[in-house]
């Protein structure tokens, strides 16, 4: 019987220490969980499709955008990645630069007229009354380094300065001067005109008093352009995906492409046209049917669109009384009241709470305590009296009984 027990014990023991096997499970790196609910891409509007670069190694490569995409995900389409970006927005200026100088006379200017083109208020131009009791005029031709669409001339006075009695302003066309506008002194200050192109100009100021000038320009001013692309790690045979125009930015973890600012190793890459996304799907956040754009209360579940404001904004997110707390939230929706006081704890802010009501709300059990009382004096009351003895009748045999 010893001997089975001691079997039985050994036996025990050999099953407890023998290691068990377990089928392992895969360690997937963090930097390549996604961690959404949706898919993220249906938040973008649009999608531009990348085609496989041509290498053996992972390239550093740059995809062109439209110029107003700011934000936008990578996707790798064969490995379902999303992959960290950066998006570069660049200046690229006009190249238009333009010359000036005096037409004929130089005896109505004592300064320098390049000082109307150096976008410096400070530096100024003087038109000199050439003779007493005469009508002085000084033109200036403009030449631009390449022919520009143009609708405005912009003419900057100095302060408190005499204005010219008019300019006229002339288009140079095939070596012949054409009148393109001519303005009264007063109305000067922006002389408008069709648009039309050109690259000589000439404007003649007429004035009979002294008149300082600190700039000249031609306008629509466009000075620079932008451009944009989208910078990432991209590795062999791999197709991409740029999404942009997001309606809502998704949580999304990124597989990381490295330090691609100052990257050497750019490479210029074909993408398609921007294509309207078939994934896209009209944000709801508050999931009440109604899409964002189109929600009054974009965050707050509002089917109804109930809005007392003429629909501006709904009533469950508005702020009537203008204090910063929401109607919802707040226990005084009507009357501004920032600190929020609730005496009585009734929910109802004292701002618009009766004062009256305010003991008993805030200490319910006083109506119990009053009729309690009024209970008990009756009961002491009943049983006062209950226990009063009752008058007893006179003993009619007391009263038959003969006098002595």
């Amino acid at each position: 019987m010893t001997k089975n027990y001691i079997f039985i014990y050994v036996l025990l023991l050999v099953i407890g220490l023998t290691p068990v096997q377990t089928k392992a499970e895969s360690v997937v790196p963090s930097h390549y969980n996604v961690t959404y609910n949706d898919d993220p891409r249906s938040s973008y509007r649009s999608v531009i499709d990348v085609v496989p670069i041509p290498a053996t190694l992972p390239t550093v490569v740059e995809v062109p955008l439209p110029a107003d995409a700011e934000y936008v995900l990578v996707h790798e389409v064969n490995t379902d990645f999303y992959l960290s970006s950066i998006v570069d927005r660049r200046q690229l200026t006009s190249g238009v630069t333009y010359e000036i100088y005096l037409h004929e006379s130089t005896d109505g200017i004592r300064d320098l007229p390049e000082n109307l083109l150096d976008k410096n208020p400070d530096t100024t131009l003087d038109l000199l009354v050439q003779g007493l009791d005469t009508e002085s005029s000084v033109g200036f031709l403009i030449y631009a380094s390449q022919i520009q669409k143009v609708s405005e001339f912009v003419i900057d006075y100095a302060p408190n300065t005499a204005l010219p009695r008019s300019v006229s302003l002339f288009a140079m066309v095939d070596g012949k001067e054409e009148l393109v506008s001519r303005q009264e002194g007063y109305s000067s200050r922006r002389i408008v005109f069709p648009e039309r192109s050109g690259q000589s100009w000439r404007v003649l100021f007429t004035y009979d008093e002294p008149v300082r000038l600190s700039g000249l320009s031609f306008g629509p001013e466009i000075t620079s352009s932008v451009v944009s692309a989208v910078t990432f790690l991209a590795q062999p045979a791999q197709s991409y995906a740029v999404y942009l125009y997001p309606e809502t930015f998704p949580s999304v973890l990124l597989r990381d492409s490295g330090i691609l600012y100052g990257s050497e190793a750019v490479r210029p890459q074909y993408a398609s046209e921007v294509e309207s996304n078939f994934l896209f799907k009209e944000s709801d956040q508050d999931n009440d049917q109604v899409p964002d754009m189109l929600d009054n209360c974009p965050s707050e579940y509002n089917p109804d669109q109930i809005s007392s404001r003429d629909g501006n904004q709904g009533d469950v997110c508005a702020d009537f009384d203008n204090d910063n707390i929401v109607n919802p939230i707040d226990n005084c929706p009507t009357i501004p009241n920032y600190d929020q006081y609730d005496t009585d704890g009734d929910g109802i802010g004292d701002e618009c709470d009766k004062a009256e009501s305010r003991l008993t709300e805030q200490h319910p059990w006083l109506p119990w305590l009053g009729m309690g009382i009024t209970l008990l004096v009756i009961i002491v009351l009943f049983v006062f009296v209950a226990r009063r003895p009752l008058p007893q009748p006179e003993d009619e045999t007391n009263s038959n009984e003969p006098a002595q």
